[in-house]
């Protein structure tokens, strides 16, 4: 029985490590998304495949057919840069649509901050609150007297 349940305590800690292995790098990927960062540069080159199949027809070509298949990597490569730059861009315009639309509502706070704090103390001040607040305020008490007897 012994051998059995530290058999399941194993099982459940590797589990737990694994999984919060596994939320981390999703937290990182998810952080690198929000950001638009980009990951380290790996060491080999994250190229498409039909720029690799040119970058393997050149290897190939003939001294005379090389100057051709590289104007047609160049080619390739300039779309991909243009499409790269063209989804920066319309990820730097969602991150200040985002951004306008925060200080709006910032904005909007400030101007009703008095109307808040008004509200936020009559919510506080009456009668539900302040007998939701003794009783919380009367259960630590007891919470704090039991700790202070077993010391």
């Amino acid at each position: 029985m012994k051998q059995l349940f530290l058999s399941a305590l194993f099982l459940f800690i590797f589990c737990a490590f694994a999984s919060a292995q596994t939320d981390a790098k999703t937290a990182a990927a998810q952080t690198a998304r929000q950001f638009s960062l980009q990951p380290a540069a790996p060491d080999v080159l994250q190229e498409s495949d039909d720029i690799k199949q040119l970058v393997l027809k050149y290897d190939a070509a003939s001294a005379a057919k090389k100057p051709a298949v590289k104007m047609e990597i160049e080619k390739r490569q300039t779309e991909e840069e243009e499409n790269n730059i063209r989804a920066q861009e319309q990820r730097i315009k969602r991150q200040e649509d985002k951004i306008k639309e925060l200080r709006a509502m910032l904005e909007s706070r400030k101007k009703n901050k008095a109307k808040t704090v008004k509200e936020k103390v009559d919510r506080l001040i009456s009668k539900d609150s302040v007998e939701k607040i003794k009783a919380e305020s009367s259960s630590q008490k007891i919470k704090d007297k039991i700790k202070s007897k077993t010391k």
